[in-house]
């Protein structure tokens, strides 16, 4: 394995610091810089609160039709595993409202609407 890992270096040519930090197992700096919800400017909130609901309400919109689907196939042909996969994901819209929720209370404290 470590053969194996050291051809992988060579070959792709991977520099000695990513390196170090992958065979350290330290985490990488993330690709997005995420700045909290109090740095924000007033713009950028907007544009946070307009992007977060979009996605959010999209994506419950879609879990819920994967959700009809499944039941669907499950009552006419026979259970189906695709009545697990809106649970699964829902989590992620339970994420999303949080983070809505959290940037409409930041623009009342603004006194932005």
């Amino acid at each position: 394995m470590l053969y194996d890992l050291i051809f992988f270096i060579k070959k792709n040519q991977i520099n000695k610091q990513r390196f170090l930090s992958l065979a350290t197992n330290q985490s990488l700096k993330p690709a997005m810089n995420k700045k909290s919800y109090q740095e924000m400017s007033n713009e950028e909130l907007i544009n946070a609160k307009k992007v977060t609901t979009i996605a959010a309400v999209l994506l419950t919109v879609m879990l819920l039709i994967l959700l009809g689907m499944g039941i669907y196939i499950s009552v006419t042909k026979k259970f189906s595993a695709l009545v697990a996969i809106p649970f699964a994901l829902s989590p992620t819209t339970i994420i999303n409202f949080k983070n809505l929720k959290k940037i409409n209370q930041e623009l009342k404290t603004r006194g932005i609407s």
